[in-house]
């Protein structure tokens, strides 16, 4: 598996590793202009760091 990288906005990432582990990276996920926020957190079924 490959790092992939995905950017919520401003400077919120989510970074899943080779190994499989899923870290947040400033996760302001109630930023009022990223409007898929709550669908976005519901979709996260697992975090390893935040």
């Amino acid at each position: 598996m490959d790092t992939q990288l995905t950017w919520y906005g401003q400077s919120a990432f989510k970074i899943i590793t080779t190994s499989g582990k899923v870290l947040l990276v400033d996760p302001w996920l109630s930023n009022p202009v990223f409007e898929n926020a709550k669908r976005e957190i519901a979709a996260l079924k697992h975090v390893d760091l935040i």
